[in-house]
């Protein structure tokens, strides 16, 4: 992700001659840039963690945000699947069982569950194939 944000940074270390002390011996000349190049460094170090810090979170929020707006895309996907399988299974369901009412019906026998001698409902038996041959 691109980031919106800008650091800024100035010149680490600037040789400043007003500053500088150019007749100090070699060893204290080096002591005093090393002293101004490590302040510098932390002033832009301090400057710019804030910075750092708002991009960094900007980024992950934007990226939680896309990641869970495809995860919501691919359950609602999911979910319309599974709906749209269900109801095909019920549709299925219904023509077989409208397809096997038919063919009972139109075999010439009484209905299905009626007993052969008195016609009352046949309670001793279990839906299925056997059912149908005790009670036919």
């Amino acid at each position: 992700m691109e980031s919106s944000h800008y650091y800024y940074t100035d010149r680490l270390f600037s040789l400043q001659l007003s500053t500088l002390p150019l007749l100090l011996p070699t060893p204290l000349a080096k002591r005093h840039i090393r002293r101004q190049f490590l302040g510098s460094c932390r002033e832009e170090l301090d400057r710019n963690a804030g910075r750092l810090r708002a991009d960094f979170q900007e980024r992950l929020t934007k990226s939680a945000r896309a990641f869970s707006a495809a995860f919501d895309a691919k359950v609602q996907g999911t979910r319309n699947s599974l709906a749209a399988i269900l109801q095909q299974a019920a549709e299925a369901k219904q023509r077989s069982d409208t397809e096997l009412a038919a063919r009972q019906g139109g075999a010439g026998g009484r209905p299905h569950g009626t007993r052969c001698d008195t016609g009352e409902p046949c309670r001793g038996h279990r839906a299925g194939p056997e059912a149908l041959q005790a009670c036919t």
